[in-house]
């Protein structure tokens, strides 16, 4: 079996999207402690999930394409 190292660039990405992650569920919870956050403020949160994902997607693929580059390899 063979070992997946994820790149230094996939490491920063996933700890930038933890944290992006931290800043939502706080958020969150203080907006559930108002009554409805204002309009700016959910499309910014709305803002940072879409980057967020992307930011995912991009690990993703690039993961997804070493792995299949090191079966072929194999």
């Amino acid at each position: 079996m063979s070992q997946h190292i994820l790149s230094t660039r996939d490491l920063v990405c996933l700890e930038h999207i933890r944290n992006a992650g931290h800043f939502i569920n706080d958020s969150i919870v203080e907006q559930e402690a108002q009554q409805l956050p204002s309009p700016s403020q959910r499309s910014q949160l709305a803002s940072l999930i879409f980057l967020m994902t992307e930011q995912l997607d991009g690990v993703v693929t690039r993961c997804h394409d070493n792995w299949i580059n090191e079966e072929v390899k194999s």
